[in-house]
């Protein structure tokens, strides 16, 4: 359903009384800005263009036409008090939806990482990393829950995800099963990763920011 709209080449805000499974909206630019907040437990997601292009469509194996489609939980998450806030570049209405499949127990929430040049830096318990800026010739590291070791380069990974039945345009590690024990990036210069994790709303308590 239609949950709110954006005025054109402005910042607005919706606000819900509940969370829903999935974010979607068409737009011929990417917004500069989308940030999702569960008042009174923290921010889900908060993101510029390039990390919403990161992680748009994931979920999807074909996408609607400047399609943006975000997973914000498992289901509907009724009794929450939700902002979202969207800067639209375009000039024209943003229209938003926001629609559900299911009843829901848990938040997707996104974290942003800095990733220093040449750091090595190591992550686990991830459900999906994505990793825009990543070099051609950068190398990730993936070590499988079986004992597997295995050197990727960008694009075996970008390849790697359609192999799995999902859609990227930047690097993305994908864990929703759990056989990913650890990832090890070594970029040559800096970039900013994309830590997907679930998080128990019945557990969360106010705690979103300060994990």
């Amino acid at each position: 359903m239609i949950i709110g709209t954006i005025p054109a080449s402005a910042t607005g805000t919706i606000n819900l009384t509940y969370l829903p499974e999935f974010l979607f909206f068409e737009a011929p630019v990417v917004p500069t800005l989308i940030r999702v907040t569960a008042l009174g437990d923290g921010v889900i997601l908060d993101m510029d263009g390039n990390g919403l292009h990161a992680v748009n469509g994931i979920d999807s194996v074909t996408r609607v036409p400047n399609g943006f489609l975000i997973r914000l939980s498992d289901g509907l998450i009724p009794g929450r008090n939700i902002e979202i806030v969207i800067t639209n570049p375009v000039a024209g209405v943003l229209t938003v939806h926001g629609f559900s499949t299911r009843q829901g127990s848990f938040y997707v929430q996104y974290l942003r990482q800095i990733v220093l040049a040449n750091s090595g830096q190591t992550f686990r318990d991830f459900s999906l990393l994505a990793l825009p800026g990543l070099a051609p010739a950068d190398t990730i590291d993936i070590n499988y829950q079986d004992g597997t070791s295995q050197r990727f380069v960008s694009v075996e990974l970008r390849q790697l995800i359609g192999v799995n039945g999902f859609q990227a345009i930047h690097p993305v590690v994908v864990n929703f099963d759990g056989t990913v024990k650890s990832v090890t990036v070594i970029p040559a210069a800096q970039i900013t990763a994309i830590l997907q994790r679930y998080a128990d709303v019945n557990a969360v308590n106010g705690s979103l920011n300060n994990t």
